[in-house]
């Protein structure tokens, strides 16, 4: 491959992944989603003053919570 090539990028839906896609209704695929997103999950932990690659959330004491 030269340099300026550009790999061919595949034609999958938004909703697919290793398992094909979403046999769910579009607005709960969007709600699972969202509740299972770990880059909002890790904002929402840091906004309470966590910082989550030193303090996993296993490590909690009962004073912080």
């Amino acid at each position: 491959m030269n340099l300026g090539e550009k790999k061919e990028e595949k034609d999958e839906p938004a909703d697919s992944n290793e398992f094909g896609p979403s046999k769910l209704d579009a607005q709960v695929n969007d709600f699972v989603k969202l509740i299972f997103n770990k880059t909002l999950m890790e904002q929402a932990v840091a906004a309470n003053g966590y910082d989550v690659k030193k303090l996993p959330l296993g490590d909690l004491s009962s004073e912080t919570i």
